[in-house]
């Protein structure tokens, strides 16, 4: 059977039970004091055990102004005080000297095959915004440096509480830091509120998951194509994108691990017909990148319970950073814009399934709260327009694996409720 692994039970966890979490405007508050204070940038602020929220850092004009202090503890003796927000991020308001995070753009020349080598990677971990992406160290701020500018703008804690964003009108009940950018005026609301709401309850939530792809869980699994040698550009190195079965013995991650791919994640059980297929990929300054940017719509894959979730993205970014000798990844960052209506639809059979079917609505109207975006491309903004995407940022850690010959039909769990959810 399918394995119940990290996207639907983050998603679940956030929601279900991980954490006492009556709403999402309650996520900014009821945090332990340690853990709100130093997410004072998402929130404001927090205060310790259900204090309120601290005020929002000042404008800053060059380098960034201080985060809020932390309100006081509601009752008990009060809670630990919060820290202040992240200084860079207070500084969004005045944009100015304030980096956007973008992909290397696509390099000129004509993009066609020249002959080059076959690269292949295996994730061996996830890092979902819990976590800095440098030490992997906890760091409620983490999910800050996670994805990519979608919006072109930066929004600040003041513009989302006002809805005065310029990029579109925050769901109706949505917490007041919804539009909230994080640093280089990411856009990351996967990490930023619904990861973020896991770290609640269950703070060591990314080690745990990571612990199971240690153990050979289902993983994803990345084939580069026509990679020259050196560390010229390189307009012509298209990518596929699997989901790999789990195994019933740890993985090596010596280079040796040869992984069987689940037959959900390519079309008629052919390797050369992924659902996640990179045409358009290239490098630039040592850094392959899937695709244009913010005008390529694909599909995401992830590994999950039940099928592996294939989600539409209406643009999808996925980067990797090459060694000299363009075998291992220094580092890799991934962003997505995801329609909200079509994300919730994805994954709604894992919902049903783990947090039970009778509470499958409450749960869908939660998510449904979280929207940053406007789903159209390139600029993913329309002020005239309710918010209806879901921004998603994370880093992933990759390891050269054997290319894959296998495809695998794993037995298929019947719908968690009468009928599907």
């Amino acid at each position: 059977m399918r394995r119940f692994t990290w996207l639907a039970w983050v998603s679940v966890c956030a929601l279900a039970g991980c954490a006492s979490l009556l709403s999402l405007d309650e996520l900014s508050v009821e945090s332990s004091g340690a853990q709100a204070g130093a997410a004072g940038a998402k929130a404001g602020g927090g205060g310790g055990g259900a204090g309120a929220a601290g005020a929002a850092g000042t404008a800053g004009s060059g380098a960034g102004g201080l985060g809020g202090a932390g309100g006081a503890g509601a009752s008990g003796g009060g809670g630990v005080s919060g820290g202040g927000g992240v200084s860079g991020m207070s500084g969004a308001a005045g944009a100015a000297g304030q980096a956007r995070a973008l992909p290397p753009e696509r390099p000129t020349g004509n993009p066609v095959p020249s002959g080059g080598k076959r690269l292949v990677f295996a994730v061996r971990s996830f890092w979902l915004g819990l976590s800095d992406p440098e030490t992997h160290e906890p760091d409620p701020d983490a999910w800050r440096k996670y994805g990519f500018d979608f919006d072109g703008k930066c929004t600040t804690l003041d513009q989302s509480k006002t809805d005065t964003s310029g990029v579109c009108q925050r769901a109706k009940d949505s917490p007041p830091q919804a539009l909230v950018d994080g640093d280089g005026c990411r856009d990351n609301n996967f990490g930023g509120i619904i990861v973020s709401a896991v770290a609640l309850g269950q703070q060591d939530m990314e080690k745990k998951l990571n612990e199971g792809l240690e153990k050979g869980g289902a993983t994803m699994l990345l084939v580069i194509d026509d990679v020259d040698a050196g560390d010229a550009d390189d307009p012509y190195a298209p990518g596929k994108l699997y989901v790999v079965a789990s195994t019933s013995t740890p993985p090596k991650w010596d280079g040796s691990d040869l992984r069987e791919v689940d037959s959900v994640t390519v079309i008629g059980g052919d390797l050369a017909k992924p659902k996640s297929d990179f045409k358009r990929g290239y490098i630039k300054n040592g850094t392959w990148v899937s695709g244009e940017y913010n005008d390529t719509p694909s599909s995401l894959i992830f590994p999950v319970s039940g099928d592996p979730v294939v989600l539409e993205a209406t643009t999808l970014v996925l980067t990797l950073e090459l060694d000299a000798a363009r075998q291992s990844v220094l580092r890799s960052d991934l962003g997505a814009v995801l329609n909200l209506e079509k994300f919730l639809k994805s994954v709604s059979p894992s919902l049903a399934e783990q947090a039970g079917c009778g509470n499958y609505t409450l749960y869908i109207n939660i998510l449904s709260k979280t929207p940053d975006l406007f789903d159209t491309r390139p600029g993913f903004s329309d002020p005239t327009q309710p918010c209806n995407a879901l921004s998603l940022g994370g880093k992933l850690d990759w390891l050269p694996v054997k290319e894959p010959v296998k495809v695998v039909t794993l037995p298929v769990e019947p719908p968690p409720c009468d009928g599907g959810p």
